[in-house]
């Protein structure tokens, strides 16, 4: 497995302890609309208790995790005709 990884761009953000899946699948259905930018869903997201997420390109799936190490949502990777 190939891991990339770098010296932090952006701020810390704060994670809410209180994982909602319901509004992480709310945001992520308007991001995927164009609602907001990257640094915005970021925020977002870890509003409603995502601390990470993961990208598994071999079976095109993002995975969100909470703080607990917890799959909060696990979405297909849109092909790009939304």
């Amino acid at each position: 497995m190939i891991q990339i990884s770098g010296d932090p761009i952006y701020g810390e953000k704060t994670i809410s302890a209180q994982a909602s899946p319901a509004a992480v699948k709310q945001i992520i259905a308007e991001h995927q609309q164009g609602k907001s930018d990257f640094l915005t869903f970021c925020t977002l997201v870890a509003n409603a208790g995502v601390e990470k997420w993961v990208v598994d390109t071999r079976v095109m799936l993002y995975t969100y995790y909470d703080l607990s190490g917890n799959s909060m949502v696990a979405e297909p990777i849109p092909d790009g005709s939304y």
